[in-house]
Protein backbone atom coordinates (compact mmCIF):
# COMPACT_ATOMS: atom_id res chain seq x y z
CA UNK A 1 0.00 0.00 0.00
CA UNK A 2 1.50 3.32 -0.90
CA UNK A 3 1.35 6.41 1.40
CA UNK A 4 -1.42 8.19 0.10
CA UNK A 5 -3.63 5.24 0.05
CA UNK A 6 -3.05 5.14 3.58
CA UNK A 7 -3.90 8.36 4.07
CA UNK A 8 -7.19 8.29 2.19
CA UNK A 9 -7.34 4.87 5.06
CA UNK A 10 -6.86 7.48 7.73
CA UNK A 11 -9.01 10.39 6.62
CA UNK A 12 -11.97 7.54 6.80
CA UNK A 13 -11.19 6.45 9.93
CA UNK A 14 -11.29 10.22 11.43
CA UNK A 15 -14.76 10.73 9.92
CA UNK A 16 -15.81 7.02 11.36
CA UNK A 17 -14.55 8.40 14.90
CA UNK A 18 -16.38 11.27 14.65
CA UNK A 19 -19.18 9.42 14.09
CA UNK A 20 -18.96 7.20 17.19
CA UNK A 21 -17.68 9.69 18.92
CA UNK A 22 -14.80 8.44 20.05
CA UNK A 23 -12.71 11.27 21.29
CA UNK A 24 -10.00 8.61 21.96
CA UNK A 25 -9.25 7.68 18.60
CA UNK A 26 -9.01 11.31 17.58
CA UNK A 27 -6.00 11.53 19.86
CA UNK A 28 -4.05 9.00 17.67
CA UNK A 29 -5.58 10.71 14.09
CA UNK A 30 -5.09 14.31 15.11
CA UNK A 31 -1.71 15.23 16.02
CA UNK A 32 -1.03 17.57 18.87
CA UNK A 33 -0.53 20.42 17.40
CA UNK A 34 -3.52 20.11 14.99
CA UNK A 35 -5.88 23.19 13.78
CA UNK A 36 -9.53 22.99 12.38
CA UNK A 37 -10.36 26.27 10.35
CA UNK A 38 -13.78 26.15 10.11
CA UNK A 39 -15.05 28.53 7.28
CA UNK A 40 -18.26 30.45 7.61
CA UNK A 41 -21.32 28.63 7.37
CA UNK A 42 -25.10 28.84 8.85
CA UNK A 43 -24.17 27.46 12.11
CA UNK A 44 -21.05 29.50 12.53
CA UNK A 45 -21.19 32.74 10.50
CA UNK A 46 -18.01 33.64 11.51
CA UNK A 47 -16.46 30.51 11.50
CA UNK A 48 -14.22 29.19 13.84
CA UNK A 49 -10.51 28.08 14.20
CA UNK A 50 -9.32 25.13 17.23
CA UNK A 51 -6.86 23.31 18.35
CA UNK A 52 -7.48 19.43 19.36
CA UNK A 53 -8.58 20.19 22.66
CA UNK A 54 -11.16 22.46 21.82
CA UNK A 55 -12.15 20.24 18.57
CA UNK A 56 -12.36 16.72 21.28
CA UNK A 57 -14.63 19.18 23.67
CA UNK A 58 -16.79 20.05 20.72
CA UNK A 59 -17.19 15.84 20.02
CA UNK A 60 -18.60 15.94 23.12
CA UNK A 61 -20.85 18.24 23.04
CA UNK A 62 -22.30 16.89 19.80
CA UNK A 63 -23.26 14.02 21.66
CA UNK A 64 -25.85 16.36 23.46
CA UNK A 65 -27.18 17.81 20.40
CA UNK A 66 -27.37 14.64 17.85
CA UNK A 67 -28.34 11.47 18.42
CA UNK A 68 -26.29 9.89 16.14
CA UNK A 69 -24.15 11.48 12.56
CA UNK A 70 -22.62 9.43 9.69
CA UNK A 71 -20.64 10.65 6.80
CA UNK A 72 -20.66 9.45 3.46
CA UNK A 73 -17.80 9.98 1.38
CA UNK A 74 -18.81 10.94 -2.42
CA UNK A 75 -14.86 11.01 -3.25
CA UNK A 76 -11.14 11.18 -1.54
CA UNK A 77 -8.23 12.91 -3.46
CA UNK A 78 -4.69 12.44 -1.73
CA UNK A 79 -1.40 14.23 -3.18
CA UNK A 80 1.42 13.96 -1.44
CA UNK A 81 0.65 15.07 2.23
CA UNK A 82 -2.83 16.18 1.64
CA UNK A 83 -6.13 14.25 1.45
CA UNK A 84 -9.61 16.27 -0.07
CA UNK A 85 -12.53 14.39 1.05
CA UNK A 86 -16.38 15.49 -0.70
CA UNK A 87 -18.60 14.65 2.24
CA UNK A 88 -22.34 14.21 2.52
CA UNK A 89 -22.78 14.73 6.34
CA UNK A 90 -26.14 13.97 8.30
CA UNK A 91 -27.61 14.20 11.90
CA UNK A 92 -30.13 13.22 13.55
CA UNK A 93 -30.90 15.80 16.29
CA UNK A 94 -31.61 15.30 19.80
CA UNK A 95 -33.18 18.39 20.54
CA UNK A 96 -34.60 21.15 17.85
CA UNK A 97 -32.81 23.53 15.99
CA UNK A 98 -34.16 26.41 14.17
CA UNK A 99 -37.40 24.54 11.99
CA UNK A 100 -36.08 20.77 12.75
CA UNK A 101 -37.71 19.06 15.88
CA UNK A 102 -36.01 16.00 17.37
CA UNK A 103 -35.13 13.31 15.90
CA UNK A 104 -35.27 15.43 12.43
CA UNK A 105 -32.41 14.75 10.02
CA UNK A 106 -30.11 17.96 9.28
CA UNK A 107 -27.72 17.34 6.23
CA UNK A 108 -24.51 19.10 5.02
CA UNK A 109 -22.51 19.30 1.77
CA UNK A 110 -19.08 19.31 3.25
CA UNK A 111 -15.37 19.98 1.52
CA UNK A 112 -12.86 18.65 3.97
CA UNK A 113 -8.89 19.36 3.39
CA UNK A 114 -6.44 17.42 5.88
CA UNK A 115 -2.68 18.04 5.81
CA UNK A 116 -0.80 15.25 6.99
CA UNK A 117 2.49 15.12 9.19
CA UNK A 118 3.69 11.38 8.96
CA UNK A 119 0.28 9.74 10.11
CA UNK A 120 -1.15 12.08 11.83
CA UNK A 121 -3.75 15.36 10.74
CA UNK A 122 -2.24 18.85 11.81
CA UNK A 123 -4.49 20.87 9.75
CA UNK A 124 -8.03 20.30 9.15
CA UNK A 125 -10.52 22.68 6.89
CA UNK A 126 -14.01 22.11 6.56
CA UNK A 127 -16.65 24.34 4.23
CA UNK A 128 -19.55 23.12 5.29
CA UNK A 129 -23.19 23.53 3.04
CA UNK A 130 -25.98 22.92 4.93
CA UNK A 131 -29.22 22.25 3.49
CA UNK A 132 -32.06 24.77 4.12
CA UNK A 133 -33.82 24.36 7.89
Amino acid sequence: MDIENDRVKAARALLSAIERGDGAALVHIYADEVVQIEHPNRLKPKGDRRGREAMLRDLDRGKQLLREQRYEVVSAVSDGDRVALQVVWTGVLAVPVATLAAGDAMRCQSAIFLRFQGDRVVEQSNYDCFEPF
